[in-house]
């Protein structure tokens, strides 16, 4: 005898019908997932023979429905390919803003790279200002103190040329007066000698009367006293 199969038509049937109630697509896997039993090649004639007998059960369109089933075709078919043209349309304009974004990035991403170089550069003339601001300050403070010293020592240079011009004047006082104590000097010579060569003239002859004397006459001298005298003058002029 031949054994009976455990696949039939009608659980197949069965099958078929609960998965379309449950929104699933009618493969073979599927209903031999939902048997739990059975081979793919029991089940697919089974579910060849369920089609086919649905097929001729479906009675024929009358002959006023089928342009309308037509037309509604068409349409849907229209509709089909004006939604996937419109579908294609956007998902150009997608893959060209893509594209459009792409450059852009690389663009803001060059930008990026070129900012952070100068950045970078940047913040090296900084710190190279800040090392040349840090070395004329402190250059200043070097000047400042230098000026500073140079400003005490000015201060003393003048006090020591205060003090020189202090001296330089009684200098100038003392040679005045030893100009003058030089000139009272000679007059007093040129009268101690006028004296004298009144003295010896008054041993050989009559004494004679004595001549004025001022600041402004001198007595006749004799020759030699008087050129010593002479002599002694411009040597005080000198000094």
């Amino acid at each position: 005898m031949p054994k009976k199969a455990t696949v039939t038509l009608d659980i197949v049937a069965q099958a078929c019908q609960s998965l379309k109630s449950e929104g699933v697509a009618v493969t073979v896997r599927a209903v031999r997932e939902k048997l739990g039993r059975g081979s793919f090649a029991t089940i697919q004639p089974l579910i060849k023979r369920l089609l086919n007998q649905q097929a001729q059960a479906t009675p024929p369109l009358d002959d006023k429905i089928k342009p309308i089933v037509s037309a509604a075709a068409e349409m849907a078919r229209l509709a089909a390919k004006e939604a996937r043209e419109g579908l294609e349309n956007e998902i150009e304009k997608l893959t060209k803003n893509l594209s459009q974004a792409d450059a852009l990035i690389k663009n803001l991403e060059e930008e990026k790279s070129l900012c952070e170089l100068r950045l970078a550069q940047t913040i090296r003339e900084l710190d190279g200002l800040k090392i040349k601001l840090e070395t004329l300050l402190s250059e200043l403070e070097a000047t400042k103190a230098h000026a500073s010293l140079r400003a005490k020592e000015n201060e003393e240079l003048r006090g020591e040329l205060l003090k020189l011009k202090v001296r330089e004047e009684d200098f100038h006082a003392a040679r005045k007066e030893a100009n003058e104590a030089l000139e009272r000097a000679a007059r007093l010579e040129g009268r101690i000698m006028q004296m004298e060569e009144g003295s010896r003239k008054n041993i050989k002859a009559p004494k004679p009367s004595p001549l004025p004397v001022n600041n402004n006459e001198r007595a006749v001298r004799s020759p030699r006293r008087s050129r010593k005298w002479a002599d002694g003058r411009k040597k005080n002029r000198r000094d």
